[in-house]
């Protein structure tokens, strides 16, 4: 992929759960339904009404309280 085709998501969700893993802290978030678009030379022969899987790496470089958005 070059640049152009990398893309931001942002997602926006609840917080269900804390807890400790191997002695990390984890938040469990409960994604809400959210649409995103993405560029169709990374659709390979998608169409309307197709499911796809979307596969990505995220790396979460910051989480914010999403209350000042409501």
């Amino acid at each position: 992929m070059d640049a152009d085709s990398s893309h931001s998501v942002v997602l926006t969700g609840e917080v269900v759960e804390t807890f400790e893993r191997e002695g990390k802290k984890i938040a469990k978030i409960s994604l809400r339904m959210c649409h995103i678009e993405v560029p169709m030379d990374v659709v390979d022969a998608a169409h309307l009404g197709d499911t796809v899987h979307l596969s990505a790496v995220i790396p979460v470089n910051r989480i914010e309280n999403s209350d000042q958005y409501s």
